[in-house]
């Protein structure tokens, strides 16, 4: 199994996308293409460092329209060349990349695996997969259970199930309110007509699945590497504290992931108790 590692600069990068494209400039050149889905004003590369594409769930004028009424220049908004309403983005996407980015995004598909496998095919083999996550113990999140394999799996197989009122109601019963320097509630919180209704209440804000960085190779990815559910090798993965995040850099075919590479998967999870502090 891949050596694990913090930033190797933790605390000293002068951004977030420096500690994202870290493990990448350690294995591509200049001359690569690369696809990054919703990097709005922050992509990982600029265009100047590859042959750059981007995807959006809403087109470049959208994305500068709400920019203003955020407060952030419309200018700072990088073009979207394809727009996609679903995780389908192979039906608007037709052609394949050295690189795909997808930085927070995976932690709100509904469909996890379908979601890599359909990132699978926006990728040359042997291309370079990389995802970016949220570690649940710097964010609003930190209450929450973490999904785990037997969830993703059953997800896979009942995709018709409603899953996204069981995570909309997760978050309203989880949602670290002081995050948002509210109090949280327990009476509010736990209120089984206010639970109901949030149950019906879904939005793409909603985080559906909960990792954490030591735990998230071990007991997801690798093991879904193993499964042959994603056709993906594992090459690295890195947390940084200093922005609450981590990176996973999956290489495309040619999966030599097997059972007796994944290792700590019958081991216990890390104490969910202890937060980041």
């Amino acid at each position: 199994m891949l050596s694990q590692r913090n930033g190797e600069r933790d605390g000293r990068y002068s951004s977030l996308e420096e500690f994202r494209r870290e493990s990448l400039l350690e294995l591509m050149n200049s001359d690569f293409s690369c696809l990054e889905v919703g990097p709005y004003t922050r992509p990982t590369f600029s265009a100047s460092q590859c042959h750059l594409k981007t995807l959006d769930f809403y087109d470049t004028q959208e994305l500068r329209s709400h920019a203003l009424k955020i407060g952030v220049n419309p200018q700072d908004v990088i073009s979207v060349d394809f727009v996609c309403k679903d995780e389908n983005y192979c039906e608007v996407v037709k052609e394949k990349f050295d690189v795909v980015i997808a930085a927070h995004v995976a932690e709100h598909v509904v469909a996890f695996i379908k979601y890599f496998q359909s990132l699978r095919q926006l990728l040359k083999n042997e291309g370079y997969l990389l995802v970016v996550l949220p570690d649940k113990r710097y964010s609003f999140d930190k209450f929450r259970p973490d999904t785990d394999l037997s969830q993703l799996v059953f997800e896979y197989l009942y995709l018709d199930l409603p899953w996204q009122s069981l995570h909309s109601l997760e978050t309203s019963m989880y949602y670290d309110m002081e995050y948002i320097h509210k109090k949280n509630d327990v009476t509010n919180r736990l209120n089984i007509s206010n639970l109901q209704k949030a149950a019906t209440e879904w939005h793409p804000g909603v985080h559906s699945h909960i990792f954490q960085f030591e735990d998230a190779v071990p007991r997801i990815f690798a093991p879904l590497c193993a499964m042959g559910l994603i056709d993906f090798d594992i090459v690295d993965s890195r947390m940084c504290k200093q922005f609450g995040e981590f990176t996973v850099l999956l290489k495309a075919g040619n999966c030599k992931t097997n059972y007796e590479s994944v290792e700590g998967f019958y081991t216990p999870s890390r104490d969910t108790i202890i937060h980041a502090g």
